[in-house]
């Protein structure tokens, strides 16, 4: 096994003068779900949050050293030479598991400066030469279980029995991913800005400032204390909502030069069968789709799909129903805006 590389500590320094979180963003109280005499207040609030896609959440009772501990080890992996990390990389794998040397943002022309390494519930890919592992798992099962509150009283909001979402969910193919943003990126941005296509996504906190949201068509930073989460609601999850929550535009930007940034992100998805559709609506303003479906079509506009998994999209009955809606004019803009990602992508493989 190599030497282990230096611990991430600016992590401290980043966070030992946060006292209180952003005011731009909602702030909601997770304990007050658990308390019968509290939990419609409770439930009140995170309907208003939800209206604005990103959100804090306190007292969910973090464990910092689990966090800390995943850090210290993907801090080794990004450490290792580029043949040992791209050991993991298979592009086979759209992605979707083992170390990734980068991608580029729905609608971006440039890609985002960054790594990442993708961690899912079974089939993963790890180095030889460090145990990334144990310490991943563990971080990845206790972030798994702090959704566990935040998708039950959503799902009492959705009009459903508080256990609809984590039953999908649960043998799902959650993904937690472990980001490097690397120096000095190209106009100050790590990533552009994007919206997730989960259902939810969970944020600890990171190794530097530079998440920011947009609110009202300006840009805010949000910084995530140690103890607390910030959650994002994903395009899916929009969909459920019929638009009512939306899944909010957010990026990241260097503030500093010569900074490296490292974060963690635990996306929560359904199954791959699980149907997305709107919830409670006679005039629904988004397609009805598998989880697969909706995934496929964003990795197929990013470019993270085979020919064959192109072809798949663009033949697919998930994007005539999306054609159907535009045409018809009852798209939502977050569908209209899908749609047009792939016209663009569709555009560049037919040009090959």
């Amino acid at each position: 096994m190599l030497g282990a590389a230096p611990p991430v500590t600016n992590l401290q320094a980043v966070h030992q003068t946060t006292t209180q979180l952003d005011p731009t963003i909602p702030v909601v109280d997770i304990s007050k779900f658990h308390n019968a005499s509290t939990r419609q207040a409770f439930l009140t609030s995170l309907e208003k949050a939800l209206e604005v896609g990103f959100f804090a959440v306190i007292n969910p009772d973090v464990d910092v050293s689990a966090i800390q501990r995943g850090y210290d080890a993907f801090h080794e992996f990004y450490e290792l030479p580029e043949a040992q990390r791209r050991a993991i990389y298979d592009p086979k794998l759209n992605g979707q598991r083992g170390y990734f040397p980068g991608e580029t943002a729905l609608g971006q022309k440039a890609a985002d400066s960054k790594e990442f390494v993708h961690i899912g519930p079974k089939d993963n890919l790890w180095p030889e030469d460090m145990d990334l592992e144990t310490p991943a798992m563990e971080l990845y099962q206790k972030l798994s279980e702090l959704g566990q509150p935040i998708m039950g009283a959503i799902s009492l909001l959705l009009g459903q029995p508080d256990d609809f979402l984590s039953s999908m969910t649960n043998e799902g193919d959650n993904l937690m991913r472990s980001l490097h943003y690397f120096r000095n990126p190209q106009n100050g941005i790590w990533g552009a800005e994007h919206t997730d296509i989960d259902l939810l996504t969970l944020l600890p906190y990171a190794s530097e400032k530079g998440l920011e949201i947009e609110v009202n068509g300006e840009w805010k930073p949000v910084v995530v204390p140690k103890d607390s989460l910030i959650v994002n609601v994903g395009d899916m999850l929009e969909s459920y909502s019929n638009g009512r929550w939306p899944s909010c535009n957010h990026r990241v930007r260097c503030t500093e030069a010569d900074t490296e940034r490292e974060s963690i992100v635990f996306f929560i998805h359904p199954t791959s069968e699980t149907v997305i559709k709107p919830l409670g609506t006679t005039t629904p303003r988004y397609p009805e789709g598998t989880r697969l479906e909706y995934l496929l079509l964003r990795l197929f506009t990013i470019k993270l799909l085979d020919k064959q998994g192109d072809q798949d999209v663009i033949e697919g009955k998930f994007i005539s129903r999306i054609e159907e809606m535009v045409k018809a004019g009852t798209a939502a803009e977050a569908v209209q805006r899908w749609y047009n990602g792939f016209q663009t992508r569709l555009a560049e493989t037919q040009a090959k």
